[in-house]
């Protein structure tokens, strides 16, 4: 059989192409060329997006590493997302296949939040003087990995592709927490930042997620979920592993030593203990007691998170608490100022104050005049929205938050279960910790919240519930 001449014009521009790369660019780069060429041909012939959606969540979770690529620094979570994105896009065209996500109720609203964050983003550049870059950058955060819970809410249609998501979810969440109590036990020495005022333990673990408090809303999400599959998931192994997941899950909530991620994850995990065994309340109560014995055996180790209950009145001596007191207090006076439009997204952070005690707590905002590298998350979504994109941003965080609201109330009109009690308890736990905490701005955490909102739109009904809304109706 010879060649048509198609194919051999084909094959001589490839060759063309790599002599003038022989030229022009090292041998790594070729290579790396050569083999995202050849990746992306097998990928139209053989791989498909419902294999690799399953892989995506280990890779998000241990993709905190950061590449410098000016004026962008992605982290490898980032750059795994936009490839799977791209993958989702060639396989939409390839074989001609409707993006069917966008017909949910909860995508449509986060539509509306991303057009709105998408005015207040233009407002900060063209009448604010914000940097381009550093405008599109810090404005963006919270909507970076929205193709993903799209790809995510696809895949979770059939029951076939939601449990092997789920599946990945419980072993990426017993990976995580295993990393989090070997960093903790493995750790010399004590926390020194909060030795000073009493409180003696290791260390606050984060595990593959760049800090504490990031992961401490990772696992508010997932470990009431681990939680419900240990108690009603199908299989005794599966129920084992569930437990593994949960156990490891809990501990490194524990071990993050946030005070919100100590309240939340407790709460969401007792709302579904509470659900499965309300009519067993000797049960129930047998687990509080055990879990008050166990946590009071060891309440010189948790003394950070337990003396919001234990002595509140302390609060005025610890710094983190007096830290958020007094940045809320200088972030509410910065949104008066500019209630609208805000300071405008990519705004330079700078410290303001001449106090003895608190002089660099008082965080303001003012237009950048270079690239920022990173931007803080201002100890509250609502404020940073507040304080950066004004009404127009807190409008769109508030369709944000409306998507994940409708998203769980679908789920369980249309679908009975402890696992989908578990997930809307995990939501509204993650949902109200950015109160005082922006977790999802940072790239894995807003990975694993639209993920988690994918699974909760897409996810199917009983069979023998009526439909409602989803992709499988």
């Amino acid at each position: 059989m010879r060649a048509g001449l198609l194919t051999l014009v084909i094959a001589l521009s490839f060759c063309a192409v790599y002599l003038l790369a022989i030229l022009n660019l090292s041998q790594p780069i070729r290579l790396a060329g050569v083999f995202v060429l050849v990746g992306g041909l097998l990928f139209v012939n053989i791989a498909r997006v419902e294999l690799l959606a399953p892989l995506s969540l280990p890779v998000f979770a241990l993709g905190l590493s950061e590449i410098s690529m000016p004026p962008f620094i992605p982290t490898v979570a980032t750059f795994a997302g936009i490839c799977f994105t791209v993958f989702w896009v060639l396989e939409k065209i390839t074989w001609d296949l409707p993006f069917t996500a966008t017909s949910l109720r909860p995508f449509k609203i986060a539509f509306v939040a991303l057009a709105l964050q998408v005015v207040s983003i233009v407002v900060s550049i063209s009448t604010l003087g914000q940097p381009f870059w550093n405008a599109v950058r810090d404005g963006s955060s919270l909507f970076l990995f929205l193709p993903a819970g799209m790809i995510i809410a696809e895949q979770s249609a059939t029951e076939e592709g939601f449990q092997r998501l789920l599946h990945a979810s419980i072993l990426t969440l017993l990976m995580v927490g295993s990393l989090g109590i070997l960093q903790y036990f493995g750790t010399a020495g004590f926390y020194r930042n909060d030795l000073s005022i009493g409180y003696v333990f290791k260390a606050r673990v984060g595990s593959s997620f760049p800090s504490a408090n990031v992961l401490a809303g990772y696992l508010e999400l997932f470990v009431p979920v681990a939680l419900s599959q240990a108690i009603s998931g199908k299989g005794r192994l599966w129920g084992w592993i569930s437990l593994a997941a949960f156990v490891t899950g809990f501990l490194s909530a524990l071990y993050t030593f946030s005070r919100g991620g100590f309240f939340l994850t407790i709460g969401a995990s007792a709302f579904v203990l509470l659900h499965r065994y309300w009519r067993k309340p000797i049960l129930l109560i047998a687990v509080f007691i055990g879990f008050v014995i166990v946590i009071g055996s060891s309440a010189d180790t948790f003394a950070r998170q337990l003396s919001l209950v234990t002595n509140p009145s302390d609060i005025v001596t610890q710094p983190t608490l007096v830290h958020r007191y007094l940045t809320y207090q200088s972030f509410i006076e910065q949104f008066q100022e500019r209630p609208i439009t805000g300071i405008g997204w990519g705004a330079e952070e700078f410290y303001w104050g001449r106090t003895a005690l608190y002089t660099f707590w008082d965080v303001r905002h003012r237009v950048s005049r270079t690239d920022i590298d990173h931007f803080g998350g201002l100890n509250s979504a609502i404020l940073n929205c507040a304080v950066k994109g004004g009404i127009i941003s807190l409008a769109s965080l508030a369709c944000l938050a409306l998507a994940g609201i409708l998203a769980a109330k679908s789920l369980l009109r249309r679908r009975k279960g402890l696992l989908t009690v578990a997930m809307a308890a995990g939501m509204a736990a993650l949902m109200g910790h950015q109160f005082v905490d922006n977790l999802i701005r940072w790239p894995q955490m807003n990975a694993f919240m639209w993920i988690f909102l994918g699974m909760m739109a897409g996810m199917p009904g009983d069979e023998r519930q009526p439909s409602g809304e989803g992709l499988h109706s």
